[in-house]
């Protein structure tokens, strides 16, 4: 994680900062999403643009497949879940 104080913001700027809980907080004043959101949970679905608030899923808030992980369909229309490890992998699960 980047330390706020090496950032150059603006007073406005470093407000959403300290308050910033989703990907759209990070993205408003320019910041890289994935470089906050290690370790949270919020997760950026396979393929997806780390721009783009709406590539990125709640884990507390999402479909889950039979295993109980957070799951979506790829590009392809495949489900694919959510792992411990933080890694999205094919789902087998009917």
């Amino acid at each position: 994680m980047i330390r706020r104080s090496s950032l150059m913001l603006t007073p406005v700027e470093d407000e959403i900062l300290r308050n910033a809980t989703r990907p759209e907080d990070y993205i408003s004043i320019g910041l890289d999403p994935r470089e906050y959101l290690e370790d949270t949970d919020w997760v950026l679905v396979p393929d997806g643009d780390p721009w783009e608030p709406n590539d990125w899923l709640d884990v507390n808030h999402c479909d889950t497949c039979p295993h109980g992980m957070p799951v979506v369909e790829d590009v392809y229309g495949e489900p694919k879940h959510f792992t411990e490890d933080w890694q999205w992998e094919p789902c087998d699960a009917e």
